[in-house]
């Protein structure tokens, strides 16, 4: 009878680790729309920071902020992301959640400070209807970033679209540097669309992916394993989004 007490404390035990071990899919969007609201709030800040450091001939911050958004963002971006990926690979107990997730509020401050110094420069010759279009072009992102999630989500597999994207990437960058010479517009356009459905395939697998790890037993930290979950569809988000807003201000400049 102490045997068996003893061992079924033990699996009531092990099975409130397992619990706690979970990489949970809310943790994830969590973090996801955490950095998301911290890059748009300082993209939509920082227009008005460099209107304020020119009204008041403030060029020491309107340095600043040129400095930081393109050598710093490109100091801090690359490294970063360098590192929750090979942290993710090597996830251990020893790894420090608390670190991952102070650099992936870094990188979403930096992103978003170079995403509003960009926003800033063409605010400059587009005006009011600029935010117009950076509007349309969150919806569209949101609208198509919803879709891939579920395509994502409800695949079984996404292996094919994975090989067949892999494949024609190789034509793509065929094309590119076929390109370099030939420079045609017609030809940009395609790469441009091409690029953009290899990120949209990306991000569908990535919400495959996370649909696989969600509700399961994390190989090391859950906390490390949803951080990166969210870096990732994060940093698909956010290139969805620049791209779609770069179609949409070719569109507008050819009417023009």
């Amino acid at each position: 009878m102490n045997t068996y007490n003893s061992n079924a404390t033990y699996y009531n035990q092990y099975q409130k680790e397992q619990v706690v071990n979970e990489v949970k899919r809310s943790t994830i969007y969590i973090f996801f729309a955490l950095a998301l609201a911290l890059t748009g709030i300082i993209a939509f800040s920082i227009p008005y920071l460099y209107e304020s450091a020119l009204e008041n001939n403030n060029i020491r911050l309107y340095n600043l902020l040129l400095t930081l958004s393109f050598v710093g963002s490109f100091i801090v971006l690359l490294p970063i992301s360098i590192y929750m990926s090979v942290s993710v690979s090597r996830n251990r107990e020893s790894k420090s959640p608390i670190l991952m997730g102070v650099l992936f509020a870094i990188y979403a401050a930096f992103l978003g400070l170079m995403i509003g110094t960009i926003l800033y420069a063409v605010m400059q010759s587009g005006g009011i209807e600029t935010i117009r279009l950076v509007s349309y072009a969150f919806l569209i992102t949101a609208g198509v970033f919803l879709l891939c999630g579920v395509i994502g989500t409800l695949s079984k597999d996404m292996s094919p679209a994975i090989s067949i994207v892999s494949s024609l990437s190789i034509g793509v960058i065929g094309l590119l540097i076929l390109n370099i010479f030939l420079q045609s517009s017609l030809v940009s356009w395609v790469l441009s669309f091409a690029f953009l459905l290899f990120i949209l395939v990306i991000t569908a697998y990535d919400f495959h992916m996370i649909n696989r790890i969600a509700g399961k037993s994390s190989f090391g930290n859950p906390t490390i394993t949803a951080l990166y979950c969210a870096f990732s569809i994060y940093t698909d988000f956010i290139v969805i989004f620049i791209r779609v807003l770069y179609f949409l201000l070719l569109l507008v400049g050819n009417r023009k």
